[in-house]
């Protein structure tokens, strides 16, 4: 608990994780700046909707942009904290008093899932909290009972754990590369190459692709454009299952390595 102390000091200390942070609540303080003004216009649409924010009717709701966002920030935070420290070399100098390898890995990928589904979960509480001024005003809080809300909880927590997730996979790839660039790379190829060719190959295999698992997972419920039809828990699992493997692999690696090479 000591040492995942200090690795959780050590993560929020991190100029690249305070940064991301700044930029999250800039944008949504331009994102609550300029939904007050458009949906303060004249417009012969609907107005804006409190349950559009997380809708029960099947339809995408508005905090799934949030997602992506936190996904991409964490995966790119949680492999810098692992890949300056090799690049700086104080992984030497964090073995000279903590000699356990395991730990010292266990404690880097958790304290960076941590940090990040943390953070993750309060930057959605203010990304809400930005958008009800012009959902109160300018919208409808029609159909915004205690199921939507809860509904709403729900998809906040997933997103959050996709979070820690990202985080926990980029600094797993950093881990085994040595390098934020090798990680962000990795996922990269894989995101976009391999599931890619996987998924023009033979669609059947989507069901055991991260950006499949993904979006049921967020959702909470099967997608629409997936010709399969997948649990959200089996979702979850498979992802578990997935970020569990690269991060027992990263640390058997760290086990084994030279760290002065």
């Amino acid at each position: 608990m000591t040492l995942l102390s200090i690795e959780l000091r050590r993560v929020l200390a991190r100029r690249l994780v305070q940064v991301l942070i700044g930029l999250a609540l800039v944008a949504t303080g331009v994102v609550s700046v300029v939904t007050y003004v458009q949906t303060g216009r004249p417009a012969s649409g609907e107005p804006i909707a409190l349950v559009d924010l997380w809708p029960t009717s099947g339809e995408d709701p508005i905090l799934l942009m949030t997602a992506f966002f936190l996904a991409v920030g964490a995966l790119l935070a949680g492999a810098s904290v692992v890949g300056a420290e090799w690049r700086a070399g104080s992984i030497t100098t964090l073995l000279t008093w903590e000699p356990r390898r395991l730990r010292v890995a266990a404690s880097k990928i958790s304290s960076a899932a941590l940090a990040a589904g943390v953070i993750g979960l309060v930057l959605q509480v203010v990304f809400v909290l930005a958008l009800l001024p012009a959902l109160l005003d300018h919208g409808s809080t029609a159909g915004a009972d205690a199921a939507w809300f809860w509904g709403m909880v729900g998809g906040i927590t997933r997103i959050a754990a996709l979070t820690g997730l990202s985080a926990a996979l980029g600094a797993s790839l950093a881990m085994v590369g040595r390098n934020t660039a090798v990680a962000l790379g990795a996922a990269f190829v894989q995101l976009n190459l391999v599931e890619g060719v996987l998924r023009a190959w033979k669609p059947g295999l989507g069901r055991w692709l991260l950006s499949e698992n993904v979006a049921i997972f967020v959702l909470g419920r099967d997608v629409e454009d997936l010709p399969f039809s997948r649990p959200p828990l089996v979702a979850a699992i498979t992802l578990v299952a997935y970020v569990g493997a690269v991060a027992v692999v990263a640390a058997m690696l760290f086990r084994r390595r030279d760290v002065a090479t």
